[in-house]
C-alpha cells in the first residue's frame, strides 16, 4: 500500500491485506499483512479462539501436523499481543 505512487506501480495485480488498530493513546495505525495473517484476524473477529483459529487455518494450509501447528500458533498470538491488536493470547 505505501510503496504505490507515481514512480512504483506493481507489475502484476497484487493483493494487499491491512490491519487497522488504534493504540492506548487512541492513535490510528495501518500495518501490512498477510493473507494468513488476514485470515487469522477475520476468526478470531468471528469470536473463535486462538486454538481454534489455527486448527482452522491448519486446515486450511493442509498441514501434516494441525495440533503442532496450533502449539506455534501460540507464538504469533504472543505476537499480536505485544502489537495491541488482540488483548489475551491464547492458543
Amino acid at each position: 500500500m505505501h510503496s504505490i505512487d507515481t514512480d512504483h506501480k506493481p507489475d502484476d495485480m497484487q493483493s494487499t491485506h491491512v490491519s487497522m488498530l488504534r493504540d492506548m493513546s487512541d492513535e490510528l495505525h495501518v500495518l501490512e499483512s498477510s493473507v494468513f495473517r488476514g485470515q487469522l484476524l477475520d476468526l478470531l473477529r468471528e469470536g473463535q479462539t486462538g486454538e481454534q483459529a489455527f486448527m482452522v487455518l491448519a486446515r486450511w494450509l493442509s498441514h501434516p501436523e494441525p495440533d503442532a501447528f496450533v502449539r506455534e500458533g501460540a507464538e504469533v498470538m504472543a505476537q499480536l499481543q505485544r502489537e495491541g491488536i488482540v488483548l489475551g493470547a491464547r492458543a
